[in-house]
């Protein structure tokens, strides 16, 4: 009987090699890219909130008239626009109280009657977003 010659292709071994190499690669891509995930969301929330704070700021300041906020567990909003809003999930009950407490005037910001300059903001877990996060509100 005549032996035919080899035909191209790969044998199981390097099959499987090349499989388990992918597998390796791409299970650490995806670790890497879940904690950079987590530390954009992080940062573009805390410069979304830090800007829409900012805003409310600015415009007591501008109009001469206290600016009230108002927290919902979709976002913050101001008592006196309901254009102006910022979507946020994650705050916990105890951030939403604090923040429906938070009044900007033209000279000073006040948590609940009381002048403040920095309030801390927790979230629930599970988020992506750290667990708690201290935001700068005094006007400078």
């Amino acid at each position: 009987m005549a032996h035919s010659p080899p035909k191209g292709g790969f044998t199981l071994a390097e099959i499987l090699v090349v499989v388990l190499v992918i597998g390796i690669l791409a299970g650490t891509g995806a670790g890497y890219y879940s904690k950079m995930t987590r530390e954009i969301r992080s940062e573009t929330t805390q410069q979304g909130l830090s800007s829409f704070l900012d805003a409310c700021r600015k415009r007591a300041i501008l109009r001469g008239i206290p600016v009230h906020v108002r927290a919902s567990a979709r976002g913050l909003g101001i008592h006196e626009s309901g254009r102006f809003f910022f979507p946020i999930s994650g705050l916990s009950p105890s951030s939403i109280d604090t923040l429906n407490g938070l009044v900007f005037t033209a000279t000073r910001t006040y948590s609940t009657g009381k002048p403040v300059e920095t309030i801390r903001l927790e979230f629930s877990p599970g988020t992506g977003l750290p667990e708690s996060q201290d935001i700068r509100v005094a006007i400078q």
